[in-house]
């Protein structure tokens, strides 16, 4: 997978923006708010109709729409995907100039940002995004999100309005089991994957551990709230117990408490909890194995070296963890695109944009020999 060309246009701090990457290492060098961050960003809602930052100020003032494309190569050939953003509309996502509801590049890239660190110090939505990144991924992995979402949505109305008395005891009982029974069979597709993905991830995780972080002895374990899970032949068992436990606490808050929704993935360090037990440096590099763990499960899957993204990733890693992963991004096939604030020991056959005043951009090759940044 290439990236031939990218354009944005009123896209945050950027007028009018057109760059046409190198097939290996690029990086966009600036200090802050020079819009660096900004053209990662972009880049993920091209590949993932999603952004990786709070908010959607992605217009820029005094503008009612922008306009993000690129064109890109793989193994089916060339396309370009699309996307404009309104204000006063939904966003339109076109593909190969029609528009879609598909993700035609949802396994040809590998996304790491500041904010993936909230996935060890945060709460366990952050966790649960993590995985379901990795679920997306699968064929009909957005069809088995988006079906649990709904009847997510479905059955916290209800139980908003049985709160509110809108329903005799009757009729409570008779639509709560329908719903119910919708969403215990949602649920328990979604909670297979899960645990697929967990699966198949473990191995490539792993052996991206030991090479940065000398040790392997860490998991990611999908976690219950009344255990781990680990068998797929013990999903239906577990959730069925926990829909019952929680089926009189959601009449009384009215929202569901029990299911995929809640639960947790659990990250572990030598059998200690990742958040309790690593420094703010280590904890970066566990995320960075597991999203270049990532990397290996989609080319091992699908044949065709996904891009690379990676904002700031060289700060508060230790110089271990800097040289290989320098190493990495010069000895493997894949495209990447790294922002930094400066370009001091860029390593040999680089692309640098530098990104300044009025938003413009500057390109050009640095035949430094390899080092850290």
């Amino acid at each position: 997978m290439r990236v031939l060309s990218l354009s944005l246009k009123n896209f945050r701090n950027h007028n009018e923006l057109f760059i046409s990457p190198s097939s290996y290492s690029n990086f966009f060098v600036g200090d802050n708010g020079a819009g660096k961050t900004a053209v990662l960003e972009a880049l993920s809602l091209l590949f993932r109709r999603k952004s990786f930052r709070q908010g959607r100020a992605w217009i820029q003032k005094s503008f009612q729409e922008s306009n993000i494309s690129l064109t890109f190569e793989n193994k089916d050939g060339k396309g370009e995907v699309q996307m404009l953003l309104s204000e006063n509309r939904p966003s339109t996502y076109f593909f190969n100039g029609k528009k879609t509801n598909l993700l035609p590049l949802k396994q040809s890239g590998v996304f790491f940002t500041p904010e993936d660190l909230s996935a060890i110090r945060g709460s366990a939505s952050y966790r649960r995004r993590l995985v379901d990144d990795l679920v997306l991924e699968l064929p009909l992995g957005r069809k088995v999100l988006q079906g649990f979402q709904k009847i997510l949505l479905q059955k916290n109305k209800f139980l908003k309005s049985c709160k509110k008395g809108e329903y005799s005891q009757r009729d409570r009982k008779t639509y709560l089991e329908s719903i119910n029974h919708v969403f215990f069979e949602k649920a328990l597709i979604l909670m297979k994957k899960r645990l697929q993905v967990l699966k198949e991830i473990e191995p490539f995780w792993k052996k991206r551990g030991e090479d940065f972080l000398k040790n392997r002895n860490f998991k990611a374990v999908y976690d219950l709230k009344d255990g781990a899970l680990t068998k797929e032949s013990e999903v239906a068992s577990s959730l069925e117990r926990e829909m019952k436990r929680g089926a009189f606490l959601e009449e009384i808050r009215g929202v569901c408490v029990a299911g995929p929704q809640s639960h947790d993935i659990c990250f572990f360090w030598q059998d200690y909890e990742a958040r309790e037990s690593l420094s703010q440096g280590q904890q970066k590099a566990l995320l960075l194995s597991w999203k270049l763990g990532q990397w290996d499960y989609n080319l091992n899957r699908n044949r065709e070296a996904p891009c690379l993204f990676f904002d700031d990733v060289f700060s508060e890693i230790d110089q271990h963890f800097s040289k290989n992963l320098v190493e990495f991004l010069s000895n493997n096939p894949a495209q990447s695109f790294v922002t930094t604030t400066e370009a001091k020991g860029l390593f040999r056959d680089t692309t640098v944009f530098r990104l300044g005043e009025r938003n413009k951009v500057n390109d050009e090759q640095t035949t430094e020999p390899s080092g850290i940044l």
